[in-house]
């Protein structure tokens, strides 16, 4: 404790470890007294880290206690909200296999259920035992199994219920408050928080923001149950204080819940919102938010963002240079509503030559395929012209790379305009579609192409 001691004063990141070490609930209570009302931003980041971790330290039931009363009594909405994902987190029940017998027909089946597991740390740190030499009754540490948490799990169900009463009563008394609020903790449950469909029923605070008006979940005092005949697949959208998400601030939660939200489960589900509620005002989406959504991790929200920059109505302002970087998207869904909107918004004329020949040698092939499309409209008339489209022997898409390759040549390969350095580009192609194209050109037709006769080629292509 003493240790823990000196690295919270000195703002030391060793602080957490050292705190979870100690196991004496006096000791603890001294320090948590100091620490709940410390107005440092390292002392409220450490509350905050601490809420990240598990719930499995021996003793710490007074330092969760006494930091969550401190919390709701000063209506601190953001570490309200780490609660809530901390105390939602602690119930967790898992599937048992189960024989059943029924004595008048004599029959025995297995069935399914969710069992509760014994998971609750001993309360005290220490136990009392009996030495087994002499007799007399010792003090021994208490031995801790893995996987254990704090609390009963009666103590938990109140737990869970009593932080989500916070924000329910925040919802009715300061309505401002509540999306901002409850979003932040939303943005906290991680994917293996809610990794199976039980996970999601046992997140009390969850289910209420997100499912509460649903016809398929069933609430009583203590769980979240399953009608029967319907499934977790049917979920959608129906939040507690469901006209506080239909305002502008709702939509805004709901967006940044979109990109920052740690599970895919909030973020499909900030996602089916802003469809249902927001679909007029996604239309007027400024784009740093669209490229946000383009430039995420999540395939999903890739193409979500795609959807969206089709139906904008700013993507016609847009400058080419922005347009390529949207072109860099790697998901193939977002990648082809892209190039619809490109093709749609962006004229030819907007393109110079050497924009449409990296369009053209992108390795996308709906990319290739459009650039391809503005090459074959373009007028090659100068010299300088036909050295820009020999570019396009370093193709990288191979269903549009021999396409593009004879089409080239068609151009460069005539007589007029031969010229035996551009053409070799053709035959050290890196794609295979590119050099089969050129040997094409070369001894297709051998009194149709100039390169037939020059025995300056040959050399080349013999070295």
């Amino acid at each position: 404790m003493f240790l823990a001691e000196e690295y919270f004063g000195a703002e030391d990141s060793r602080f957490l470890e050292a705190l979870r070490a100690v196991r004496s609930p006096k000791a603890l209570a001294g320090f948590v007294d100091r620490w709940k009302r410390d107005p440092r931003p390292f002392a409220r980041a450490q509350i905050v880290a601490y809420l990240t971790r598990p719930l499995d330290c021996l003793g710490h039931n007074v330092v969760v206690k006494r930091l969550f009363k401190q919390v709701e009594a000063s209506g601190d909405d953001e570490l309200m909200a780490s609660f809530l994902v901390a105390f939602d987190v602690l119930i967790r029940r898992v599937r048992k296999t189960r024989q059943r017998y029924d004595w008048q027909t004599r029959e025995v089946w297995t069935e399914e259920t969710l069992v509760t597991p014994r998971d609750v740390l001993p309360r005290e740190s220490t136990v009392k035992a009996r030495n087994p030499r002499a007799g007399a009754e010792i003090t021994v540490s208490a031995r801790v199994p893995e996987d254990r948490r704090l609390f009963s799990h009666r103590t938990r169900h109140y737990l869970r219920r009593r932080v989500w009463r916070y924000f329910r009563r925040l919802g009715h008394q300061h309505p401002e408050r509540y999306v901002p609020a409850i979003a932040r903790a939303l943005a906290v449950y991680k994917d293996d928080d809610l990794a199976r469909g039980e996970h999601i029923l046992d997140s009390w605070g969850l289910v209420h923001a997100c499912f509460r008006g649903h016809g398929a979940l069933e609430f009583r005092s203590a769980r979240v149950r399953l009608r029967e005949g319907r499934s977790i697949g049917e979920l959608t959208p129906a939040p507690q204080h469901a006209a506080l998400w239909q305002t502008p601030e709702g939509a805004k939660a709901a967006l940044a819940l979109v990109t920052e939200a740690q599970s895919r489960l909030v973020r499909l589900w900030a996602m089916e919102m802003l469809k249902r509620v927001h679909e007029a005002g996604l239309a007027g989406l400024p784009i740093e938010e669209l490229f946000r959504l383009l430039e995420h991790a999540d395939d999903e929200v890739q193409q979500f963002g795609a959807q969206l920059l089709e139906a904008s109505g700013e993507v016609a302002k847009l400058p080419v240079a922005t347009w390529f970087k949207l072109l860099a998207t790697q998901n193939a869904l977002a990648l082809e509503a892209i190039c619809r909107a490109f093709a749609r918004h962006v004229a030819g004329d907007r393109l110079t030559l050497a924009d449409c020949v990296r369009l053209a040698c992108a390795a996308p092939v709906p990319v290739a395929r459009m650039g391809l499309d503005f090459l074959k409209a373009r007028q090659i008339a100068t010299a300088e012209d036909r050295k820009a489209i020999s570019l396009v022997a370093g193709a990288r898409a191979d269903a549009t790379a021999g396409e593009l390759a004879a089409w080239a040549l068609a151009i460069l390969g005539t007589a007029l305009a031969y010229d035996r350095e551009l053409i070799l580009r053709f035959f050290d192609s890196p794609s295979a579609s590119v050099r089969q194209s050129a040997w094409r050109w070369l001894i297709g037709d051998p009194a149709k192409s100039p390169g037939y006769a020059d025995p300056g080629l040959w050399c080349r292509l013999l070295e």
